[in-house]
């Protein structure tokens, strides 16, 4: 519909100013010539608050056969997709909440629609104390499979409690709880735990089993000793990571907003990616032997994506130079089960390493708070 609109719009100028000589008050009374070339329309946020103050302001620009690029947004004209409204700026701004597509048009070009979200509130990120530094503190993923009616899963969870009171580990990783084991009576059971669970702990033959712990999406193992996992995590632990995260989390009109920014400290391929987590889960445990068994950490409720590649390893980014920094607004709608007040944000950055994925950093943060880079 709108190339239809823009064409008709366009054809009908052009014929004005053939017919009539124009009125713009150039010289001789004619229209400066379009020139050649096709159109991009770029926005300098993805998101903005909806407040009616906060904007984003758009650019145009004109790549010519010769590849080189001009600034036309001046010039051109930036529609409302949803009503072909056109924009009396180069800014835009409302009071409502929801998704906006934009697209650009100049002469008879028009450019592929660039969508900002507005949302009622958009969180502080931590300001960067080292702005010139680029080497960071790297955590890994560890994934326990594990289940509320699972009776051999307190063996695992007794051992990874005493890591994460390991001085020498627990600053080493982040730990995500995915209760897979069956759904009847765990509270703490979800589907985004079903996709963990049958990506890394599904064996060749179907089987699933249980305890295990998925250590930055390349190992699984059933080993629930306390050097066991120690020695895994030294293993697969970096010196420093290429990517630092620092994000702040909020929840406002039942969704959780986290606001993200990545720094990159080596140029690469990279895919970010975000879950939602939920702790003080009370579910009985079967096989407890302490109170504690009962209620449960880290349980992941939601992913970012409904894609299954993004999922798991992330969205993918546009090749990322060294000393940049990419922001990013996830979202996740709170279930009326889940306790907005006691979820945090798990996100996390991935590369490519042969045929699968490697965490290259993660970092938690809980909702109302902010967490800042990690330098090494």
């Amino acid at each position: 519909m709108k190339v239809i609109k823009h064409f008709i719009q366009a054809f009908a100028i052009a014929l004005v100013a053939t017919s009539c000589g124009g009125s713009n008050g150039t010289t001789g009374g004619e229209e400066p010539a379009k020139k050649d070339g096709s159109i991009t329309l770029t926005a300098d946020r993805a998101a903005i608050c909806s407040d009616g103050s906060d904007f984003v302001t758009f650019t145009v620009t004109l790549k010519a056969d010769d590849g080189s690029v001009t600034d036309i947004t001046d010039e051109a004209e930036i529609y409302l997709s949803t009503t072909d409204e056109l924009l009396d700026s180069y800014r835009f701004s409302t009071d409502k909440k929801g998704e906006y597509s934009f697209y650009a048009a100049y002469g008879l070009e028009m450019s592929e629609d660039v969508t900002v979200s507005a949302v009622p509130v958009i969180p502080e990120i931590p300001d960067d104390p080292q702005a010139s530094a680029t080497a960071f503190k790297h955590r890994m993923l560890l994934i326990e499979h594990t289940g509320a009616t699972c009776p051999n899963c307190p063996l695992m969870m007794n051992v990874l409690k005493t890591v994460e009171e390991n001085e020498a580990y627990s600053s080493r990783f982040n730990l995500v709880a995915a209760h897979s084991y069956d759904y009847s009576f765990d509270a703490a059971y979800s589907d985004a735990a079903e996709i963990l669970t049958a990506a890394f702990n599904t064996s060749s033959t179907g089987n699933r089993p249980f305890p295990t712990v998925t250590f930055n999406l390349t190992k699984t193992s059933a080993g629930h000793s306390e050097t066991e996992i120690c020695s895994m995590i030294d293993e697969l632990s970096k010196e420093s990571a290429s990517v630092g995260i620092a994000m702040g989390v909020e929840a406002a009109d039942g969704e959780i907003f986290t606001n993200v920014e990545f720094k990159f400290g080596k140029t690469g391929e990279y895919r970010i990616g975000a879950w939602l987590l939920e702790d003080d889960v009370y579910a009985t445990q079967t096989g407890a032997t302490e109170e504690w068994h009962h209620i449960h950490n880290n349980a992941i409720r939601a992913m970012h994506s409904t894609n299954a590649i993004e999922r798991l390893y992330g969205t993918k980014l546009d090749k990322a130079d060294a000393g940049s920094k990419v922001s990013h607004l996830f979202r996740f709608t709170v279930d009326k089960d889940w306790e907005a007040e006691n979820c945090k944000v798990f996100v996390f950055v991935t590369e490519a390493v042969g045929d699968s994925y490697d965490i290259v950093n993660c970092a938690v943060c809980p909702a109302g708070e902010t967490t800042g880079y990690e330098y090494k």
